[in-house]
């Protein structure tokens, strides 16, 4: 086997009815167009944005110059032909000067010509790649060289599938690992994260595929609004069919709004009649000139933050996820969304919800996966979509600014006080119960992450009564529970002498309450209480 996607059934699926298939990549286009897939069996979570993606890129390009009927109501489905044979004639019109499909072919034993997401090799001769990966999670994007979490080089009865997989994730989504080894185009530099983040309508990846693709094709504009200078007609779509010696960046004007990437060079071959191994040589450049662009490069999955219009990169606790949500004048994050984010007539009359997933990457580590996925009721989808998204802006502000508050002017002082019993003051910066107290302000802010979203849907509603003290009763009320829970614990594991606990309750218990009266009440009551 070569790996010949377009003729070899290699791509492990689950279809909805349960059934394990394999299928060639036409065959997977076509069941998503026909909504047969119900799962794909060998992709890896990290890896199931990037294969998404890379799905909807490909859907998008196949069919351009084919006219979409306009969405049914209720449906996002892909007329025209769904047949296997269909979708290999579209794939092979964007690579008509190859009729042997080597751009869809795994393993290409002529340098010259291109394989599967490698561009070929002007060199032309294997000498030129200085090292050998044997393993498909050495080639992966993932670092697990310490072996924490997830072990290193422990595919070793890997096939043509897991390469595929490997090779894709590292083409699409690696950033930037020492010199030579650069990152792709769509994050705001070496170490952030391409984010894959949209609306979801669909219960199958079918019906999220076609939803996707259609989206695309009615926007084929979208690039424009971010100011890039892509060229729709003429550009590189597929950039391995574009030869790279390692020395020469592609610039925008060059490529396709939708163009799929390849950061590295690298070439898989045969090992032995069954085994495959990587061959990689670092650049001397990137593959696409567009540092300046921190990002934003109108990826349809990636919100831009509108101050210095960088790509969105941060770990999707509540406090990112609002501001991409619901962004606000008066948030200093305020994000452009992303246009596979926002709602679309596709989606109507459909159960929604947003997902997020992200790998998040610090300087040569992992810092972890991240999927997280956020349903939308019905009430408040005119809160998240339509004229009152304002509104709720300000409201989730005023609810993050008040989970603040929470952590650093009711918990933090009241633990501060408790450790400190012997002092007559509050020392703020004392490093040793200064870290103690962070600890559990973490914990209070895991529970508040926890209960952000539902108290959200439950206060939208009261917006209506138009009082700030109406609208943030429920999360006052539900803040004031959660710091209670977790005073209550501190305070019972916090190491103190025994016998300054009795005087460090005491102090602390007072601090607590006269805080919490302070600022978790309703304002109604603070009021009273002043009078």
């Amino acid at each position: 086997m070569t790996g010949n996607l377009l003729t070899e059934a290699i791509i492990s699926v689950f279809t909805t009815d349960g059934t394990a298939v394999r299928l060639t990549l036409p065959g997977v286009l076509a069941a998503l167009q026909r909504d047969e897939v119900g799962n794909f069996s060998a992709v890896q979570p990290h890896q199931a944005h990037p294969w998404h993606a890379f799905l909807v890129q490909l859907g998008v390009m196949a069919l351009e110059g084919e006219e979409l009927p306009p969405a049914t109501p209720g449906r996002a489905d892909l007329p025209g032909p769904d047949t296997e044979t269909a979708w290999a004639a579209r794939l092979r019109r964007l690579t008509p000067d190859h009729p042997d499909d080597a751009p869809w072919t795994l393993t290409v034993s002529d340098l010259a010509k291109p394989a599967f997401l490698q561009p070929p090799v002007p060199e032309g001769t294997w000498e030129v790649f200085k090292k050998t990966l044997r393993f498909p999670d050495a080639l992966d994007m993932l670092i697990a060289a310490r072996n924490h979490g997830l072990k290193s080089n422990r595919m070793r009865a890997a096939g043509m599938e897991d390469w595929l997989m490997a090779l894709l994730t590292l083409q699409t989504c690696e950033g930037f690992l020492g010199k030579g080894n650069y990152g792709i185009s769509r994050m705001n530099g070496g170490f952030a994260t391409r984010p894959g983040i949209q609306l979801l309508s669909r219960p199958t990846p079918g019906g999220q595929w076609a939803r996707d693709v259609r989206i695309l094709c009615g926007n084929p504009n979208h690039f424009r609004e971010h100011g890039l200078p892509f060229a729709p007609l003429r550009g590189h779509r597929l950039l391995w069919l574009v030869p790279w010696d390692g020395k020469i960046s592609l610039e925008l004007r060059e490529l396709y709004p939708l163009f799929i990437e390849v950061c590295r060079r690298v070439r898989l071959q045969h090992k032995t009649q069954s085994t495959l191994c990587a061959r990689v040589v670092g650049t001397a450049v990137p593959r696409i000139q567009a540092k300046e662009q921190n990002g934003d490069m109108a990826d349809p999955w990636t919100p831009v933050l509108k101050s210095n219009h960088s790509a969105f990169n941060r770990t999707p606790g509540y406090r990112a996820v609002q501001a991409v949500l619901f962004p606000s004048d008066t948030n200093k994050e305020q994000y452009a969304p992303a246009l596979l984010q926002m709602c679309h007539p596709p989606d109507e009359g459909h159960d929604l919800a947003v997902r997020f997933r992200m790998l998040i990457r610090g300087q040569g580590k992992t810092e972890g996966f991240h999927e997280r996925t956020i349903p939308i009721p019905k009430a408040a989808e005119v809160f998240a979509f339509g004229p009152r998204t304002p509104d709720a802006a300000r409201l989730c502000q005023a609810m993050v600014e008040l989970a603040s508050t929470a952590q650093n002017k009711v918990l933090k002082p009241a633990l501060l006080r408790f450790m400190q019993a012997a002092r007559e003051r509050i020392e703020f910066k004392q490093p040793e119960t200064a870290a103690w107290a962070e600890t559990w302000i973490r914990r209070l802010d895991q529970d508040v992450d926890l209960h952000f979203f539902p108290t959200l849907w439950e206060c939208l509603p009261l917006l209506e009564e138009g009082e700030d003290a109406v609208t943030q009763a429920p999360w006052r009320e539900r803040l004031r529970t959660l710091a209670i829970t977790i005073f209550t614990e501190a305070t019972q594991a916090l190491p103190v002498p025994l016998t300054m606990r009795p005087r460090a309750v005491a102090l602390a218990e007072g601090q607590f309450q006269r805080a919490v009266r302070e600022h978790l009440a309703p304002k109604r009551i603070k009021e009273d209480v002043r009078s």
